[in-house]
């Protein structure tokens, strides 16, 4: 019986000893691996089967589930549909909720409607076209005259100024920040603007310091230059003519600029910063009527002219006070008509008031 009993203490002894040699040999090790599964394509659509490995770790084409607005049957993609939910608002209040982005409201009632607003820099956008909505000027008459400031009084300052004669006062001046699309209130011209149309109302910055000029017209004489520092403005010695339909600046640099007074006249005048003076240049090759501009092309000797009322267009050099006459613009422009420079590029751009839509370069 003893003997029995130590046989079997000394095989579980040996059995013991060889677990542990098992689990402390410097010889044993533990195994791991990494396994990836790809999947580029559903299009095979829902299944209850179980993608195993190795045999579809690769080209597996079925799922689970998706929401109905998934859409996974082309092969390699998967794609949200649209969802399409309408909101009326019945008031004016609750149309005017919420924020816009490039958006404003036009009207009021069941009139209102929703505009887009597109770049200031490229109100026609030629990639596509046709012009885009800008944010509504807070006043327009017939009267209206605007001229750019760009890089002043600081560096990446892009302005636009106006004057409108459709305010109560009929003195209103604001300017429009191109990169916030915002308006803003200016001190008011020192004279009321005439109402009506072509009344020579006219705006000029020299593309440096720090003065805007501005023509009364109306049939005045008056002449008056604005502080964008100061917000101030100032009069000037008077042109020596009556400004009214046809009355039109121009500058090339600071030092001078050019004026027409219209009326039907060939009356053209050179200003002189430094003496406020006023001096007779040579006249343009015929009458200036209503609906006539001039502008300065940013670089250059020549002043560019349109006669208003026609489709006839001349050029004018600073340097030999001479008038050459160019190709006729491909419409009549009339009251209301604008020439002018984007502030880069080759070309002038010209649209022809009355009402219409003409527009061309």
């Amino acid at each position: 019986m003893s003997r029995k009993r130590v046989g079997k203490f000394g095989l579980l002894f040996i059995v013991s000893i060889g677990v542990l040699l098992l689990f402390f040999s410097p010889d044993a090790s533990v195994q791991q691996a990494n396994y990836s599964f790809l999947q580029t394509d559903w299009s095979s659509g829902t299944s209850t089967d179980t993608g195993v490995h190795p045999t579809n770790q690769t080209g597996w084409q079925k799922y689970t589930s998706k929401d109905d607005n998934i859409n996974a049957t082309f092969p390699g993609r998967i794609m949200m549909s649209t969802v399409t939910t309408q909101v009326a608002d019945d008031t004016d209040t609750d149309f005017g909720n919420g924020t816009l982005s490039d958006l404003q409201i036009v009207g009021t009632g069941a009139a209102a409607e929703l505009e887009s607003i597109g770049s200031v820099l490229d109100p026609f956008y030629s990639t596509l076209g046709h012009w885009t909505n800008q944010r509504h000027m807070p006043t327009l008459d017939d009267s209206s005259a605007f001229t750019r400031v760009k890089d002043y009084p600081s560096a990446g300052n892009n302005f636009i100024y106006a004057l409108w004669s459709g305010w109560s006062t009929r003195t209103a001046f604001a300017k429009f920040d191109i990169s916030t699309n915002e308006w803003t209130f200016l001190e008011d011209f020192p004279a009321h603007i005439s109402d009506g149309w072509g009344q020579g109302t006219s705006l000029c910055y020299p593309n440096g310091g720090d003065y805007i000029y501005a023509l009364r017209g109306s049939w005045t004489k008056d002449f008056y230059r604005y502080s964008i520092t100061d917000d101030t403005w100032e009069k000037l010695l008077d042109i020596p003519e009556y400004v009214n339909f046809g009355g039109a600046l121009a500058a090339k640099d600071e030092t001078t600029l050019f004026a027409t007074v219209g009326r039907e006249t060939t009356y053209f005048y050179k200003y002189t910063v430094s003496t406020n003076l006023w001096n007779q240049a040579q006249t343009p090759p015929w009458n200036i009527r209503e609906g006539a501009n001039l502008v300065y092309p940013g670089s250059g000797d020549y002043i560019y002219c349109n006669r208003g009322d026609y489709n006839t267009f001349a050029k004018y050099h600073v340097g030999s006070n001479s008038w050459s006459t160019l190709g006729n613009v491909p419409f009549n422009m009339e009251y209301g008509a604008s020439l002018g420079y984007p502030g880069e590029g080759d070309y002038i751009y010209a649209t022809n008031g009355t009402g219409g839509v003409s527009f061309a370069r």
